[in-house]
């Protein structure tokens, strides 16, 4: 199971899995959900980069589109979740690419791996809940992502530019390497061939 991964291997990244099977009767059902989930959920399809121009860390919300949900014949094996973790970490920092990727299997499970900017372990709890609903209410929210965005900008925009935050990021944005891991398989965890 992907939430039983060591999360110190894969720093700022959080898995999701979530079984659809006891609503969905086809794969196709489950991705239609996944696109409304992202569709109301902006955090899930922001990209975060540093602006060239102006030296500031910038965030977006792409098109429900941008984030990929592939529908793969079999659960997703060590090789293409450190491919899929390494895409995730690589984009940080770069204008227009999403920050989580999702896989669909056929028994309708719903894997997935996100960058830690775009969802926390109560994000994660509330997606996998969307996802395994028999019907999907959006929630209602008092505030938006894009007002986090406009009040987080505000706030940052009255730092000092040497401010502990913003040279940490802006460091992490320009140098995402910097932001070190390590893979584990999932075969190699606790001691098994």
């Amino acid at each position: 199971d992907l939430l039983a991964k060591d999360p110190d291997s894969w720093p700022y990244l959080v898995w999701a899995s979530a079984d659809a099977s006891g609503w969905a009767t086809s794969t196709a059902e489950v991705v239609s959900r996944l696109e409304a989930i992202l569709e109301h959920e902006r955090a899930l399809r922001v990209s975060v980069f540093l602006d060239e121009e102006s030296g500031t860390v910038t965030q977006s919300v792409l098109r429900t589109s941008a984030v990929p949900i592939v529908v793969v014949e079999r659960e997703p094996d060590d090789a293409m979740l450190q491919d899929a973790a390494m895409d995730v970490t690589g984009s940080l920092g770069k204008r227009g690419k999403a920050l989580a990727r999702l896989w669909v299997t056929p028994e309708r499970m719903v894997r997935g791996v996100m960058h830690h900017v775009v969802i926390d372990g109560i994000g994660i709890e509330l997606l996998e809940a969307a996802v395994q609903a028999a019907e999907y209410r959006p929630s209602v929210h008092a505030y938006d992502y894009l007002d986090y965005a406009e009040w987080e900008r505000a706030t940052l925009s009255t730092m000092p530019a040497d401010h502990e935050a913003k040279v940490f990021w802006a460091k992490m944005l320009q140098e995402p390497a910097a932001m070190q891991w390590r893979w584990q398989p999932l075969s190699s965890q606790d001691g098994a061939e």
